[in-house]
């Protein structure tokens, strides 16, 4: 069986009623990151646990949207750090504005989607949570963020990403190493490579799924809200059985699918 992840923020509204839509246009927006709001930030990650792509695109996001400032300002009604709009669900104007609440918003989405889509940057992690229409500056501030991260641990007494590895390993508080350019393997050990079935695309996929026993187009196509033809153009090897209920008959145990477009 195959359980479907999803994001874990879920937007609320009220059958018939609209929320109303306050403008909070801010005339300017501080230079630098705030250190208490960066500091705010930093300890709820650490709470987390969250993985390196996580860390950079929560600090990517920030930066880009307010500097790392408590904005209670921004475009149309968005406010805070995340720059999160009460007309769309995210919180009361004071919860989006509050730094605890909005990490924590934000790192339910994001957290979501890198276990969704394991081969996304950082930066296309953040765009999945914030749905920007300048989906490729968050990968744009990629250095800014790995500099907010070294001040943070600075602040918080903690080794930064450059001297993790002296740090002592009876330190009660985690830290994060910070790769050169995202990776999808880890820093131990590297998992084995996939075995990828004929003609399924590699470069472009955004997820790929090991096929198990029993699975069928319709089955992997609920669990990643994929189409039949979408599914089938990603995966040229399979065939398409109508008379098995659209399922395909000859997917191979063992073998990876992919089953998202990076974007999608």
């Amino acid at each position: 069986m195959i359980t479907p992840i999803r994001s874990a923020l879920v937007l609320f509204a009220v059958p018939g009623l609209r929320a109303a839509v306050v403008p909070r246009d801010c005339a300017t927006i501080p230079s630098s990151a705030d250190p208490a709001t960066l500091a705010a930030v930093y300890n709820v990650v650490l709470t987390r646990n969250v993985s390196d792509r996580v860390l950079l695109a929560t600090f990517e996001t920030a930066w880009i949207e307010s500097h790392v400032n408590a904005l209670d300002c921004g475009d149309q009604d968005s406010v805070g750090v995340f720059q999160q709009r009460p007309s769309q669900g995210w919180g009361t104007v004071a919860q989006c504005i509050d730094v605890q609440y909005s990490t924590t918003s934000f790192l339910n989405g994001a957290i979501a989607a890198d276990r969704k889509y394991p081969r996304y940057t950082p930066g296309q992690i953040a765009q999945s949570v914030q749905y920007s229409e300048f989906p490729d500056r968050y990968d744009q501030a990629e250095g800014i963020a790995k500099g907010l991260i070294a001040k943070a641990q600075r602040q918080a007494g903690m080794p930064s990403a450059s001297s993790t590895k002296a740090a002592s390993s009876t330190s009660s508080i985690p830290t994060f190493t910070i790769p050169a350019t995202p990776s999808t393997t880890t820093t131990s050990s590297a998992p084995a490579a996939p075995t990828l079935a004929p003609g399924t695309l590699d470069s472009t996929c955004g997820a790929l799924y090991e096929a198990a026993s029993g699975d069928s187009c319709a089955s992997i196509g609920r669990a990643f809200d994929a189409s039949l033809a979408q599914l089938l153009f990603w995966n040229p090897s399979l065939n398409l059985n109508k008379s098995l209920n659209a399922a395909c008959s000859n997917i191979v145990a063992g073998k990876s699918y992919c089953a998202t477009s990076i974007g999608s």
